[in-house]
């Protein structure tokens, strides 16, 4: 998950449904994708206070955590896991180390599609590939068209349109969905030298 990490005094200047745009005082931009693992010593209510996990690094305040990711916050961690984070920190010489305290922030965000951030994505993950699945789903269960009995050998697309019984030149394979295979000959160059597609309906 991507958590923003902004310097003290960083004023927020302008907040868009699809962007946030912080003034120049941004620090910087890190990934910790195991934030939301890692269980919080003191899962503090009072925005004056700071949030922190097991082994003292901050984390969003409870209000910003609450809209992200929805569910409430871990109160614990077993032995094991708390040792193998502080093994990995003691490995890159983190653990420890005094990091400046950056101030609770809070401003409004777009409503989420789903009760946390995760849901948020896939769900606008599997709206803007429905097309391709469907198109995708429709091609591997359909039964490939006959071939043609002669192939025309010239430049361009030809299309064998099988459901008009019809041969006729196109700019390009005009359908939703089609297996595509291309022929290289290396000895004369990095181009196709010939082009196969198949569709539902056509060669």
């Amino acid at each position: 998950m991507a958590l923003v990490r902004i310097l003290r005094r960083a004023q927020l200047v302008q907040f868009t449904r699809h962007s946030i745009i912080f003034s120049n005082n941004l620090k910087y931009l890190s990934s910790c994708d195991a934030a939301v693992e890692v269980s919080f010593s003191a899962a503090v209510a009072d925005a004056g206070s700071h949030r922190t996990n097991t082994v003292d690094i901050q984390m969003l305040p409870e209000n910003l955590r609450r809209k992200i990711f929805g569910s409430p916050a871990e109160s614990t961690v077993d032995e094991g896991k708390r040792s193998a984070i502080e093994n990995h920190l003691k490995k890159h010489d983190l653990l420890g180390k005094k990091t400046t305290v950056q101030e609770n922030v809070d401003f409004p965000l777009p409503p989420l599609h789903g009760t946390n951030i995760g849901e948020h994505f896939r769900t606008i993950a599997v709206q803007q590939t429905l097309s391709y699945r469907e198109n995708a789903e429709r091609l591997a269960s359909a039964s490939l068209p006959p071939q043609p009995d002669q192939w025309i050998l010239h430049e361009g697309w030809t299309k064998y349109d099988f459901a008009h019984r019809k041969c006729y030149a196109v700019d390009f394979p005009d359908e939703q969905a089609v297996v595509l295979d291309v022929e290289v000959l290396v000895s004369e160059g990095s181009y196709p030298a010939i082009a196969t597609a198949a569709s539902t309906t056509a060669w």
